[in-house]
């Protein structure tokens, strides 16, 4: 796991809200990992990635570090969090 993004829509508080959590890893084959992972875990299709959660859409995208472009990542926050978790601060 390289990174993970998220984002929530709308910013307001009538809904229906939407939150999507993108996750970056490192190869292809941790890209099938994680999303085969997530969809068992879910009980989803793995190509469907998408759950319902107290009536907030939860999207789940996973991306490859060096194929994802800047622009698919524009208006996501990064989840600092996760960094310290997988220990990533440690090696900036």
């Amino acid at each position: 796991m390289h990174s993970v993004y998220g984002a929530w829509e709308p910013d307001d508080e009538t809904g229906p809200y939407r939150f999507e959590i993108v996750f970056i890893v490192r190869s292809i084959e941790a890209m099938y990992e994680v999303r085969g992972r997530l969809a068992k875990t879910l009980g989803l299709h793995e190509h469907e990635l998408l759950h319902v959660i107290d009536s907030v859409d939860l999207q789940f995208e996973v991306l490859v570090y060096d194929q994802v472009t800047l622009a698919e990542l524009d208006e996501r926050l990064r989840i600092s969090e996760w960094d310290l978790l997988s220990g990533l601060m440690e090696r900036v």
